[in-house]
């Protein structure tokens, strides 16, 4: 019988605006955690350490998180004790500072900080001593960090000229390897194989789709070699929505003039049976909005991806409430399995 819970994110009416939130795999006990500390206005889980009790949570001050202003805090959450501790607080290297992953020692971590404008990647310890650079803001806005299985590497995508780029590097930022880029492609959110030969990641033809809204997945070697497609047609919803409605407007004129508008796109979601066919209207601020119908269908083959579910084991101490407007489960890689 299945014990844990799994750890997933809540958004309210607010873009930033999120809750922690603890359901049983079969549905029951769904609750979300509250906690008094005074300013902060939303709340992420992100790595379980391996004792199955205590995860780290991060919290904003300010939920324009994409003004990259806000200032943000770390801390360790006991389940069991519902003790909240403040961490990485000697030398904080920015205001803004989210958690990417805990190290297999349990005592350092991957931060993703926005130094100088730009996201970076560093490690550190717990407290936020003994800081080393992974990526510096000369490498330009970095993010959607994915450690390897054997935590070697890591893999990330990079936002900067010519267009988004999939980049490994070792640990420590030696060794950078781009994977992918191209002027007219955007290359986004790598994921490794299970067996750390092969990354997944997203495709975006972005000149002619500026919102940002269709992709086709892509696999390739670390080293960038053997890169084939696994969709084609830009058939994956990658669904940003990305830009200003003016410039998300132009860009759509330019399309439609080439002939490369389309309406009724049809959506693989890979290692699924399912078939999306989402079709886009315009609310009355000219907006795209997309509505999605399903049908069955075959599954896609692509590498075995490691697995995104959170479990914890210890009973944690948020109340049950009756919302539904609940998020795809946190990614944890270092989460224990239920017992």
């Amino acid at each position: 019988m299945v014990t844990g819970w799994i750890v997933f994110a809540s958004r309210g009416g607010e873009y930033a605006h999120v809750e922690v939130g603890l359901i049983r795999p079969d549905g029951a006990e769904e609750r979300y955690l509250h906690f008094d500390v005074p300013g902060q206005v939303s709340w992420q889980a992100s790595p379980v350490f391996s004792d199955g009790e205590r995860m780290i949570l991060h919290s904003v001050e300010d939920e324009k998180t994409w003004e990259h202003t806000s200032v943000s805090h770390l801390w360790v959450y006991n389940m069991r004790t519902c003790a909240l501790t403040e961490i990485a607080t000697r030398e904080r290297p920015a205001d803004f500072m989210p958690p990417a992953a805990l190290l297999p020692d349990q005592e350092r971590i991957i931060i993703n900080p926005i130094i100088r404008g730009k996201q970076c990647v560093m490690t550190m310890n717990l407290d936020g001593s003994d800081q080393e650079f992974v990526t510096r803001p000369e490498d330009g806005f970095t993010y959607c960090i994915a450690p390897s299985p054997d935590w070697t590497r890591l893999a990330f995508h990079v936002a900067e000229a010519p267009n988004y780029h999939v980049v490994v590097t070792n640990l420590d930022g030696s060794g950078r390897t781009v994977v992918a880029r191209h002027t007219d492609h955007l290359y986004f959110g790598p994921q490794w194989s299970s067996d750390g030969e092969w990354l997944l990641f997203q495709d975006c033809h972005s000149p002619t789709d500026p919102e940002h809204f269709r992709a086709d997945l892509c696999i390739a070697r670390p080293d960038g070699s053997e890169m084939r497609l696994v969709t084609e047609g830009q058939s994956h919803w990658f669904g940003a929505a990305y830009g200003t409605p003016e410039s998300r407007a132009s860009a759509r004129t330019r399309a439609s003039d080439r002939g490369q508008g389309r309406r009724g796109d049809t959506i693989r979601t890979p290692r699924t049976t399912t078939i999306s066919t989402a079709t886009t209207s315009r609310n009355r601020h000219g907006e795209a909005v997309r509505s999605v119908s399903s049908s069955p269908s075959r599954e896609t083959s692509v590498p075995s991806l490691r697995s995104s579910s959170g479990y914890g084991t210890s009973a944690p101490c948020g109340r049950g409430t009756d919302r539904r407007s609940r998020s795809a489960a946190l990614r944890s890689d270092s989460l224990p399995g239920s017992g």
